[in-house]
């Protein structure tokens, strides 16, 4: 190998790791991408492709697959048929759900309000009121005007 091949391998492997006898890559977005063989690939991608494990990142945080708003309006054939409805039927769901938007919503808020108001209890429990008076003596920082040579 040249000197130059020997230092792109090295910068190559540092992205590589293993950890109880698996390999892993790191992805440039942090993510911890698990190396597997050729014949394993294979039979994921034939899985993936028949639709045996299509599960999506979405669906594995909030339980359920996404529907686009096209979908809420004409129902494609996959959710009529994960839903197991007539057209009606899902309809009338598709509604009720719209309807209970709002409060679910108007919930959000006031938890959110809730955990504000708890921070801001637990942040004002370590603070010292401090009263000064004339001639008392005090710390003044003075910051200079210092020109960034970074430029923007």
């Amino acid at each position: 190998m040249t000197e130059n091949e020997k230092k792109t391998l090295c910068r190559l492997a540092m992205t590589f790791f293993i950890s109880k006898d698996v390999l892993y890559k790191r992805g440039y977005d942090g993510i911890l991408l698990h190396c597997v063989s050729s014949e394993e690939a294979k039979k994921i991608m034939v899985e993936v492709h028949e639709g045996i494990c299509g599960v999506t990142p979405y669906s594995l945080v909030y339980g359920m697959e996404t529907v686009t708003p096209i979908e809420m309006e004409i129902p494609s054939l996959r959710v009529l048929t994960e839903a197991d409805l007539e057209e009606n039927e899902w309809v009338k769901t598709q509604f009720e759900k719209l309807n209970t938007i709002e409060e679910k919503r108007l919930t959000a808020i006031y938890l959110r309000q809730l955990y504000q108001k708890r921070m801001a209890r637990a942040f004002d429990k370590k603070l010292y009121p401090w009263e000064f008076s004339a001639g008392d003596l005090v710390l003044k920082k003075i910051f200079l005007n210092q020109e960034d040579n970074r430029g923007k």
